[in-house]
């Protein structure tokens, strides 16, 4: 299960937040594995190249280790940027990662940002909205 029902095309709102959930929870854990399974070493902080093969560390902690090797993986992550524009902090106004995250399907969305992903989301709700019930309503 997906969190889509075939009779009379319905939105499960609650399934595909789980699905969603759930394929976020694989494919961060099988990063994991595989680099677990590979012998690599994780030192998760904040970090600088000293030289090419060698990188500063400032841990969540506050500690500092200095690394060295032959290939370095530079894993950021992804936090969705948010800039200083006015308005951002009204109710309502939220990021692709709140977005992605609602309790319930809006009832309408004002997609802005980065031309490929603003549309990508726009997308995603406009499909729901009109091919399916919308799941729950949010007030």
């Amino acid at each position: 299960m997906i969190g889509l029902k075939a009779e009379n095309v319905a939105v499960d709102w609650d399934g595909l937040m789980a699905r969603k959930k759930t394929v976020v929870e694989t494919l961060v854990g099988g990063v994991g594995t595989l680099l677990r399974s590979n012998a690599v070493r994780i030192v998760e902080g904040e970090a600088s190249f000293v030289t090419p093969k060698e990188i500063a560390v400032t841990k969540k902690d506050g500690s500092k280790e200095s690394v060295s090797a032959d290939a370095v993986i530079v894993a950021t992550g992804s936090e969705p940027v948010v800039p200083p524009v006015p308005g951002f902090d009204l109710e309502g106004v939220m990021t692709s990662t709140g977005a992605l995250s609602l309790e319930r399907l809006p009832k309408s969305v004002v997609p802005r940002g980065r031309r490929r992903h603003r549309h990508g989301v726009r997308f995603d709700f406009l499909v729901l909205r009109r091919e399916g019930d919308g799941g729950r309503d949010a007030s």
